[in-house]
């Protein structure tokens, strides 16, 4: 559950940013089974810079360090241990090629995940999709940190496991990567 006084402040912002930050509990829960990450957990991932500095959080960024190193450890550990991939140039080339900003915006997508960040009212009223792209990288890894954080290593490797499912049978089938 969102803290009391953040829910307030959400709600100054617009009715929508309080529906969508149940709905994407929800959906966490139903989609990926995440049953540990709070309402709070999601609104820090998914909002962006100023509904955070209107609700007086931190801004998504913070997470989102940490988020990019839990991302690449875990992807190196399921590329080596797992995969069995232990050419340190095919690791690196894997890294440069699927942990882009670009890559984890598109990966926010891929989940339907994108559509639950949370904007202020002049974004929303301009229909500005351009910062929720933006945001989407920053969410995407501030995500991974609260998975980590709230359900474990071992429900990090299988959520990243299963989201790169593609990229890794395409490195392992790949003589170039």
């Amino acid at each position: 559950m969102v803290k009391g006084e953040t829910l307030v402040k959400l709600m100054q912002l617009g009715d929508d940013n309080v529906i969508k930050s149940f709905e994407l509990v929800k959906y966490v829960e139903e989609e990926f089974g995440f049953k540990e990450i709070t309402q709070n957990d999601l609104v820090l991932a998914f909002s962006e810079e100023n509904v955070s500095k209107a609700v007086g959080n931190p801004v998504c960024s913070t997470y989102s360090l940490m988020g990019d190193k839990y991302l690449d450890a875990c992807l190196y550990e399921l590329l080596v241990l797992k995969y069995g991939i232990v050419n340190k140039g095919k690791l690196d080339d894997f890294r440069k090629t699927y942990t882009t900003k670009e890559w984890n915006q598109k990966k926010l997508r891929d989940l339907d995940l994108e559509k639950y960040i949370l904007l202020d009212k002049t974004n929303r009223a301009l229909g500005d999709l351009k910062v929720g792209k933006e945001q989407a990288d920053s969410t995407f890894e501030a995500l991974i940190y609260f998975i980590k954080k709230r359900e474990g290593l071992e429900s990090l490797n299988t959520f990243v496991d299963r989201i790169y499912q593609e990229e890794i049978v395409n490195v392992t089938n790949d003589s170039k990567l």
